[in-house]
């Protein structure tokens, strides 16, 4: 039986004099025999870590390294299982490769400890809220690997100007660039505070990953009010539904290599949208509210260029636009 890899430290309380003992730091211990360069002292990482974000461990952890050679992803240098508390670093990369995922890895256990990781991932109740919470988790450890390192994630978070557009990539740059972004807004507005009140309460849309304003400003019903109030006045029925967030919207647009400069500044100015399917296995129709009329002619003209079909207004208001975008190759 495999056993969790992420082993709880018990503490008691010591009683000396009628004081109490503060809790032993927490340690790293390595399960797979000699530690490499880079791991050569992770218990100095967990000091630096607790340093840089206030927060002390609550309890030992132990990091699993396996070779490049047993690992199928190839993109995959390490990972952490909030259910389960494992914790692995592949290695065959770099001492500094190595190193990076090492505090990256080892700042998500610091980030369960204190706020539960699978709970975050199970209030999060549709796609657009996942990849908004997976973006908030990513991008602070992002931030820590980027700080305390340091490294510059950012001057590699960038579409390819030419050729097509791989969707990991774009997941990845939205993840780790825009969640390091977001988190880096809220501290400066808030400082740390800030950020812990985001995990307690965390974003619901890829938007507000991406304008934190937004998420400060708690925008959310009132953009929907307005979607819906936009779309009730139409002859289209409101039923089955999912959210349709920004992210969705940008890496569409994005697809096109024409559209990929302009696709980030067009898909910000959606309100709110929804993507409807019907029984036809067609592509979802997407609804969208933009933040005007000339937007909405904007996304319009973007849409058909991008290759959607059944682009159109949606009368009365002119913000208000729906197209069927073309899928995926």
């Amino acid at each position: 039986m495999r056993l969790p890899l992420a082993v709880p430290l018990v503490l008691a309380a010591c009683q000396s004099g009628g004081k109490t003992a503060p809790p032993p730091p927490s340690r790293v211990l390595i399960a797979s025999g000699a530690a490499p360069a880079f791991a050569a002292d992770p218990d100095a990482i967990l000091s630096e870590l607790e340093h840089w974000r206030g927060r002390a461990f609550l309890g030992d952890l132990e990091v699993e390294l396996v070779p490049r050679s047993a690992v199928a992803n190839e993109r995959l240098n390490g990972w952490y299982e909030p259910d389960t508390r494992r914790l692995v670093v592949v290695e065959g990369e770099s001492d500094a490769m190595g190193r990076g995922v090492l505090v990256h890895e080892l700042f998500h256990a610091l980030q369960d400890q204190h706020f539960g990781l699978a709970r975050l991932h199970e209030q999060a109740k549709d796609s657009d809220a996942e990849r908004a919470v997976t973006a908030l988790i990513e991008g602070e450890a992002m931030l820590a690997v980027a700080e305390i390192i340091p490294y510059d994630f950012e001057q590699h978070a960038k579409l390819p100007p030419h050729g097509p557009l791989d969707a990991v990539r774009f997941e990845k740059i939205f993840h780790y660039g825009a969640g390091l972004r977001f988190v880096r807004a809220l501290r400066e507005q808030g400082g740390w505070e800030l950020v812990d009140q985001a995990f307690r309460d965390p974003p619901r849309r890829t938007a507000e990953i991406l304008h934190p304003d937004r998420y400060l400003a708690r925008t959310r019903e009132r953009d929907e009010e307005e979607l819906f109030t936009a779309w009730r006045l139409t002859d289209f029925e409101v039923g089955e539904y999912e959210p349709l967030g920004e992210y969705d919207l940008q890496l569409f647009l994005a697809r096109s290599e024409e559209l990929r400069p302009r696709a980030a500044e067009l898909a910000a100015t959606l309100i709110a949208g929804r993507s409807l399917r019907d029984a036809s296995g067609e592509a979802p129709l997407w609804i969208t509210l933009l933040s005007d009329a000339e937007a909405a002619r904007a996304m319009l003209a973007a849409a058909e260029q991008a290759g959607a079909a059944e682009a159109k207004a949606l009368p009365p208001d002119p913000r208000l636009i729906c197209f069927r975008p073309r899928p995926a190759l």
